[in-house]
């Protein structure tokens, strides 16, 4: 009788846990692995960033992620250069006016001709947006709080 109510307390015990930790990473952030190349040189292939799902209005030079509009079933993380009612550049040196609750993304690395972000999807419905990247987590080396790049001519690609 006293084993199973020592198994009983222990398991209500890593169940509050469990949960504990599922609603913190639900709804307060996340880390996430850097799997590609889309975001050199501030973020690498192997690097950490805290993903935070509480943050303010989404602004230009922001990092962000979000579902990929051309697969849901990945995330995307790039850098925010143009919000709604701002004209953006396409790929093809066309102008798109980004349209009411979206956002325009684009990569770091602009010389990578294979990365995916508005210039081959278009604008990004806000309600795809996962989080923003507030600071690299890993390699401890590398630690930093993310800064946004609004005053860099590398992200007013408008």
């Amino acid at each position: 009788m006293q084993k199973s109510k020592i198994f009983l307390r222990r398991a209500i015990h890593a169940t509050g846990i469990f949960c504990t930790c599922t609603a913190f990473f639900d709804l307060i952030g996340c880390p996430m692995s850097i799997s590609g190349i889309s975001m050199l040189p501030t973020l690498v292939p192997g690097d950490v960033v805290w993903i935070s799902k509480i943050f303010p209005k989404p602004a230009t030079g922001d990092i962000f992620v979000f579902t990929a509009p051309p697969d849901p079933s990945k995330n995307h993380i790039k850098r925010i250069v143009a919000l709604e009612g701002d004209t953006a550049r396409t790929k093809q040196g066309g102008r798109v006016l980004v349209p009411k609750n979206h956002i325009w993304v684009l990569s770091d690395n602009l010389k990578c001709p294979t990365v995916l972000d508005s210039r081959a999807y278009g604008p990004v419905n806000c309600g795809l947006i996962v989080g923003k990247a507030t600071c690299l987590i890993w390699p401890p080396s590398r630690w930093s709080i993310l800064k946004d790049r609004r005053n860099d001519e590398k992200a007013q690609i408008l």
